[in-house]
């Protein structure tokens, strides 16, 4: 998001080139549960 200068308007909306999904989301592996107490 952008704001306008002097606060004039809503912010706005814009496209990053450099953004990468990647870098923001990462998997994880749940172990499977080994029994009944766990």
């Amino acid at each position: 998001m952008v704001r306008l200068p002097f606060g004039w308007g809503r912010p706005l909306w814009v496209d990053d080139p450099s953004f990468s999904l990647a870098d923001h989301v990462s998997v994880v592996e749940c172990p499977v549960p080994g029994g009944r107490q766990a």
